[in-house]
């Protein structure tokens, strides 16, 4: 599926090391090295490095008390093993010194990775045996999305070929996979699946060989062709093997071995390392409107990269509506929550939409500040206001409905979860003082933040800049008078101090509102914003007290 380009030096490398492997075999006391750059070897290490894949929910206790030592076969032993899955195989599963060089990748160098693949084979090998099966082909092609990604659904090579089973940009969209801005169903494990069924259908209608198949898999029949014409016509792998890209000189010997590796687990003391995101434990629902999946995470209290994980094909985290319903993977406990407050999830999305501009700057208005000229009016006492749980309330859909956090709740109610329960009181506003004087003045007459000369934004750890500013009117003060004398509203000719926020990515009005005490339409008026939108980046004028 990879063409990939080495440099003259790996080609030596590579070249020395099979010259070498072949002429002396291995002895009881060592073992084959790959070339350090080897693709398949960097697929595990991009398994390695996954934040929720390699987290302590992963492996809690991983071999706390077991013994974890790889066990040692002889030469014959291996034969033996070999021969007998080579016999249930429609593949040539032969056995030879660059195999054995694998098995020592899979069962004893990268032995803890191979123990997570193990168990990543239990959420999606039922899917690939499933379609395999109902495209007629042979069930061991399994094994080759661990060759590819290491069972990685969001892997992406330095080549552009990505997903579980790393489809470059071109062969995906031959075979039905879309890749848009927001979406890369590449990403998709059934969507994919599917589409590498088609490829393997494809490929082996060209060489009815299914050794050829996984080399024209890997560097493209074109290449597979060419390697056929300089071996002098020679149909099998191992005959062209000499010819084809470096990459792919290994890809059929790692094919091999992870066969093996997976079928004698147990004798090589591997055992499967049980992911926290069990695939009997997971679901799907239909989602019929632009949402984000950190507002699903926020509203049905699900871990933000549990949700990213599961659904590996929103690559920018936006799930978009263009007309047809697009399919959200949720843990199945979470299902009926997101079926029963759809409605309320929507709302929530339309209300804090999602940044789809990264990085357009917030316009400025010159005439801003006429419409700011009574900015100032002071807040009132307002009381807290306190929300009874019903059946089938989360603290995800209250939070919503006071557009307000869940983490907010959490802490003006000194919740330890987010868990609620049905008659439970909730604090969803805390009360609000009115300040001690109602003095208030215009807003400067400039509505633009002021030049930034203090090298705030070079604070990658401070957001809240303490950047504050003093400013007087150029207009005269002027008093404002109510129908009612008792609620008459002065202004004085002193200044007002502001400071300047920074939106961070994930912020809304809510949260900044409660940050700073104040009101939402009072940031509204002091911005002259006339929806609740932000972007990331975006420079708020807030009122000191």
């Amino acid at each position: 599926m990879k063409i990939t380009f080495r440099t003259v030096l790996a080609t030596v490398m590579l070249g020395a090391f099979l010259t070498i492997a072949q002429a002396n075999p291995t002895p009881p006391d060592s073992t084959l090295r790959l070339i350090k750059d080897d693709p398949i070897a960097a697929a595990l290490d991009s398994l390695a490095s996954s934040k929720i894949l390699n987290s302590a929910d992963f492996c809690p206790s991983f071999n706390a008390s077991g013994d974890d030592t790889a066990p040692y076969f002889d030469e014959a032993t291996y034969r033996k093993r070999m021969a007998k899955l080579d016999a249930a195989s429609p593949f040539d599963l032969v056995y030879n010194d660059a195999v054995r060089a694998y098995i020592d990748l899979y069962a004893v160098r990268k032995r803890n990775i191979s123990k997570k693949m193990l168990g990543l084979a239990q959420n999606y090998f039922p899917l690939f045996e499933d379609k395999l099966a109902q495209f007629n082909l042979p069930l061991e092609l399994k094994y080759l999305a661990i060759v590819e990604s290491a069972l990685n659904p969001a892997i992406r090579s330095r080549v552009g070929a990505t997903g579980l089973w790393q489809f470059m940009y071109g062969t995906g969209k031959l075979f039905g996979l879309n890749t848009t801005s927001y979406v890369d169903e590449r990403c998709d494990p059934y969507k994919s699946t599917v589409a590498a069924c088609r490829y393997f259908t494809y490929l082996y209608g060209i060489y009815h060989d299914w050794s050829l198949v996984l080399a024209a898999y890997n560097s493209g029949p074109g290449n597979v062709n060419k390697a056929i014409r300089r071996s002098g016509g020679g149909r099998t792998y191992w005959e062209i093997r000499p010819y084809l890209p470096q990459e792919t000189q290994g890809y059929v010997p790692a094919f091999i071995a992870v066969n093996y590796v997976m079928n004698y687990s147990d004798e090589h003391n591997l055992k499967a390392i049980i992911p926290p995101i069990n695939g009997m434990d997971m679901d799907t629902v239909h989602v019929n409107h632009e949402v984000s999946l950190k507002q699903i995470s926020d509203i049905l209290d699900v871990p933000y990269e549990d949700v990213r994980y599961l659904n590996p094909s929103y690559i920018l985290g936006i799930i978009p509506y263009t007309g047809e319903p697009s399919t959200l993977v949720l843990p199945r406990a979470k299902i009926a929550a997101f079926i029963t407050n759809e409605r309320a999830i929507y709302d929530y999305a339309d209300r804090a939409k999602p940044n789809r501009n990264y990085s357009v700057p917030s316009p400025t208005n010159s005439t801003a500040s006429k419409a700011n000229q009574n900015m100032g009016a002071s807040l009132t006492k307002v009381a807290a206001k306190y929300h009874t749980v019903k059946g089938g309330e989360s603290l995800g859909t209250i939070a919503s409905r006071y557009h307000v956090t869940t983490t907010q709740i959490r802490k003006w109610n000194g919740m330890k979860s987010s868990t609620v329960r049905k008659g439970q009181t909730l604090v969803v506003k805390p009360a609000v003082k009115a300040p001690a004087t109602t003095t208030t003045t215009d807003a400067p007459k400039s509505d633009a933040a002021p030049t930034d000369n203090t090298g705030t934004d070079k604070k990658a750890d401070n957001n809240d800049v303490d950047n504050t500013n003093t400013a007087s009117s150029t207009e005269p003060a002027k008093t404002t008078t109510n129908s009612k004398p008792a609620t008459t509203t002065t202004t004085s000719s002193a200044a007002k101090k502001y400071t300047y926020y920074t939106v961070k990515r994930g912020d809304n009005l809510s949260i900044i509102a409660n940050k700073y005490k104040v009101n939402i339409n009072d940031i509204k008026k002091w911005n002259n914003m006339r929806s609740n939108n932000l972007l990331a980046g975006q420079k708020l004028k807030i009122q000191t007290k």
